[in-house]
This record gives C-alpha cells, sequence and structure tokens, in this order.
C-alpha cells in the first residue's frame, strides 16, 4: 500500500512552489472580487447605502461560481470572555473578507477637504 507522506520534510523548492501557486491563486481570486464590484457600482452607481451594494455584491460571486458567506457572526472575546460579536460583510472562498463602505461626498467637498 503506498501513501502520500513519505516522512520526508517537504525541500524549500517545493514549499517555495506552493508558496508561488497559493499566491497566484489569492491574486486571482482578488482580480475576479475586484470586477465583480466594478460591475456593481457601473449598474447601480454612487450614492447608495451599504446593504444595497452588499445585496448586489452577493449576486455577482454567483454568477462567477464562487463561494461565499453573508454577513457570518464571529464572537469578540477578550481576556477568555466573550464581549460581544462581530459581523463581517462577506467570506469568499474561505479567505477573503470583503468589508463593504459606501459614502458619497462631492468632488468640492474633497477638494476643500485637501
Amino acid at each position: 500500500m503506498s501513501s502520500t507522506f513519505s516522512g520526508v520534510p517537504p525541500s524549500r523548492q517545493s514549499m517555495a512552489a506552493v508558496a508561488v501557486k497559493e499566491s497566484e491563486a489569492l491574486s486571482a481570486l482578488l482580480n475576479e472580487l475586484f470586477g465583480c464590484a466594478i460591475e456593481v457600482h457601473r449598474q447601480l452607481g454612487p450614492g447608495l447605502l451599504e446593504g444595497t451594494y452588499e445585496a448586489a455584491l452577493c449576486i455577482e460571486p454567483q454568477i462567477a461560481g464562487l463561494n461565499f458567506v453573508r454577513q457570518p457572526v464571529f464572537p469578540v472575546i477578550y481576556k477568555g470572555q466573550v464581549i460581544g460579536e462581530y459581523r463581517l460583510d462577506l467570506i469568499v472562498e474561505d479567505i477573503v473578507i470583503v468589508e463593504i463602505r459606501a459614502w458619497s461626498a462631492s468632488i468640492r467637498s474633497l477638494k476643500l477637504r485637501s
């Protein structure tokens, strides 16, 4: 019976190859997510509430065939005590956390702040 585990630690070269593949996969996923966000912005434009963009942004990963979880809740623990909870907007492919922020400001007000 053969085993995939040989008992020999992986070489640095093979570890580097895995890291490169993981980095390329993450980069491709991020590019796909940026494309999803841009498509939502093209379709809806600026000035809407975050919830609206979030709902639309959940449609795009479905179309792209990506796995995601909307609004997962995690406990906030401080010194062993649960002190609250934190709700993320999206987790995509169990790798990327997406936090949606929407704001509107005129170009004039942005220039005045500079």
